[in-house]
């Protein structure tokens, strides 16, 4: 846990899972969900205590903040359908609306463009801390590197009922060596006027070295860009092999450095069913093969994890 000086902490610590089934729809291969956060996760969210009358670092909040966005890197082409996220608080204003959005990255390397979004409507945010999936109203065109964020609007003008947020990562969730890397998160404040967006790390008052937990669905664009996927964790994941699978299953990464690795397969309602440590790994090609996998037949998330982060897909077992 971190130490924010006055800042009031009020820790939550929750399984992350996810439900996959929203309006009918089904997330199928080859979607992909990029995650920063490093398992097993935390998740947390924490008060501005005396600071402030009242407020959270990444909801509604005395100072305004209205939105937070959250960085991930890829490698050419890829399409980003939708968010998963997770949430805490209260609610009264039910109509009120929020939103997820997707932007470009600017030259100062902060949001820049917005590039499509979801309006929802404050009753609709799901505030258990439960894996929530939210499409996007047309699909977002990345190249590189992009934004996912979620943005609350304009409370500051309305009485303060409400207690929603996002939650996030327990300091030191975010490698110290990725400190450097400026604007992998940023935190937009009330403003009458064009947009202004602030490092959380640094610019914000909330030196906390986290990830948010706002998650992208992304779909490459044939077998070329699936087998580039990187993260800034210096992975490159190809597609898991088969898939669906039935008694037996490979996956081929790729690594930039000495890792320890490790991977676990979660059901969609969070239940883990495999893990195992593989341990350290050389930088370049390297796979794993699970001969033996005795699952029961359904959708799962398998997610390979390195020392800097992870990286998940869907794997379906016949």
């Amino acid at each position: 846990m971190c130490n924010l000086n006055s800042y009031k902490k009020f820790p939550i610590v929750i399984l992350l899972f996810f439900s996959y089934t929203v309006s009918g729809q089904v997330i199928t291969a080859p979607d992909t969900i990029l995650k920063n956060l490093k398992e097993p996760i935390n998740l947390t969210y924490y008060s501005y205590g005396n600071t402030y009358p009242w407020g959270y670092s990444t909801g509604h909040n005395y100072s305004g903040s209205e939105e937070w966005a959250e960085k991930y890197y890829i490698k050419g082409n890829a399409k980003v359908k939708g968010v998963i996220s997770h949430h805490f608080g209260t609610v009264k204003g039910l109509t009120y609306p929020a939103e997820f959005n997707v932007y470009n990255v600017g030259d100062n390397r902060k949001p820049s463009t917005k590039i499509t979004h979801k309006i929802i409507r404050y009753g609709d945010i799901d505030l258990s801390g439960k894996a929530m999936v939210t499409y996007f109203n047309t699909v977002a065109t990345v190249v590189d590197s992009f934004f996912v964020s979620f943005n609350l609007f304009d409370y500051y003008h309305r009485p303060f009922t409400d207690t929603i947020g996002l939650y996030y990562g327990v300091d030191g969730s975010r490698p110290a060596a990725d400190l450097i890397n400026f604007g992998r998160n940023c935190i937009r404040k009330h403003f009458h006027g064009p947009p202004v967006w602030k490092d959380f790390y640094s610019q914000n008052n909330t030196p906390v070295a986290t990830h948010f937990a706002i998650y992208p669905i992304i779909e490459f664009s044939g077998t070329t860009n699936i087998n580039q996927y990187v993260g800034y964790s210096g992975i490159k994941m190809h597609p898991v092999f088969p898939n669906p699978a039935k008694t037996s299953v490979s996956i081929l990464y790729d690594l930039d450095f000495v890792s320890s690795i490790s991977y676990n397969i979660t059901s969609l309602t969070g239940q883990l069913v495999k893990s195992e440590i593989v341990g350290m790994q050389n930088s370049g090609n390297n796979e794993i093969k699970i001969n033996n996998l005795n699952i029961a037949s359904g959708t799962y998330i398998f997610t390979l994890q390195s020392n800097k982060g992870a990286l998940a897909q869907l794997l379906i077992v016949e």
